[in-house]
């Protein structure tokens, strides 16, 4: 495949990605135009590419999260460049922002499928303990 035909494969897998994004991510609570340079949904979004995305070191995964966003949220305030500005605001909204989202993620699970027979929370059945989001989102 040639560079010119790989780079407009781009632009529809970022589009797909953006769709599945917003299927995962609260519709309410987590706004793309908020005042802050890292908006809510750009930090989360860019959070969780940041999880995934290969690279050497911190930076250049953020780089390539980053790079991700900028793509799919290109009409919007470009968020911040550095890798310290990132943390410092992950750092001051991380912990309201990952209420949010176990909060949906566990309401998105509980309306999919039933618990199997024996799941976590029957008598029997053990539950793991709670983590840092999910004790302090209760």
């Amino acid at each position: 495949m040639s560079v010119i035909r790989s780079r407009f494969a781009v632009q529809p897998y970022l589009t797909r990605l953006r769709a599945s994004m917003a299927d995962e991510l609260p519709a309410r609570g987590l706004a793309l135009i908020d005042g802050h340079r890292w908006s809510d949904r750009m930090l989360a979004t860019c959070a969780l590419l940041w999880a995934v995305v290969g690279g050497q070191t911190l930076g250049a995964r953020l780089a390539g999260a980053r790079d991700a966003v900028l793509k799919m949220y290109a009409s919007r305030l470009r968020p911040g460049a550095t890798y310290e500005g990132f943390v410092k605001a992950l750092v001051a909204r991380g912990d309201g922002l990952m209420c949010k989202l176990v909060e949906h993620l566990r309401a998105r699970r509980r309306n999919r499928s039933p618990r199997p027979p024996g799941a976590g929370g029957s008598a029997g059945g053990s539950r793991s303990p709670p983590t840092r989001a999910s004790g302090a989102c209760r």
